[in-house]
């Protein structure tokens, strides 16, 4: 991990999660996590939203998905709540489109935070199944921030040997 650098969006969900004391893959607790934020968590048979009424914050998640992506639909309409404002049905497609591509990032990085990469042995031959067990997420997840993990790491050690692309 020694040449990973962090986006500043990762930075930001780890330092919340170690303020919060959420330090192990296994502190990550949707019912705790709402109660930090005084978020109402209810999961019905209807597709995932979030609802922000006066002084209420209210994340409903789909019951009948599977556990793992109700996890993911949580986190995804967490960051709703806490980066964006207004109306999204009401917003251009273009800030819609980027609102729901900065939730996705956020949930990744909220499921597998910057600060638990120790926790990942990345030399197994079963990485891959070693994240779902340990951050309760699913394969896509796991193998989409793998993939990103790689390429930040490709990435930063081919500025090392060129310094003259970082400059640039």
């Amino acid at each position: 991990m020694f040449f990973y650098c962090p986006t500043h969006l990762e930075e930001w969900i780890s330092k919340w999660y170690i303020n919060e004391g959420i330090i192990h893959p296994s502190d990550i607790d949707i019912e705790a996590i709402c109660q930090t934020k005084d978020i109402l968590y209810v999961e019905k048979p209807i597709f995932s939203h979030y609802v922000i009424a006066e002084d209420m914050k209210m994340i409903v998640v789909d019951e009948r998905i599977e556990e793992v992506r109700k996890k993911e639909h949580f986190f995804h309409e967490l960051f709703h709540v806490e980066l964006h404002s207004g109306i999204q049905t009401s917003l251009p497609n273009q800030y819609r489109c980027l609102q729901e591509a900065q939730a996705s990032n956020c949930s990744r990085y909220a499921l597998i935070p910057y600060h638990m990469l120790k926790f990942i042995d990345f030399n197994s031959h079963n990485v891959i199944e070693d994240m779902q067990n340990k951050f309760k997420a699913s394969a896509k997840i796991c193998i989409e921030r793998l993939a990103e993990i790689h390429r930040r790491i490709t990435s930063n050690n081919s500025d090392i040997h060129n310094p003259q692309r970082k400059a640039n």
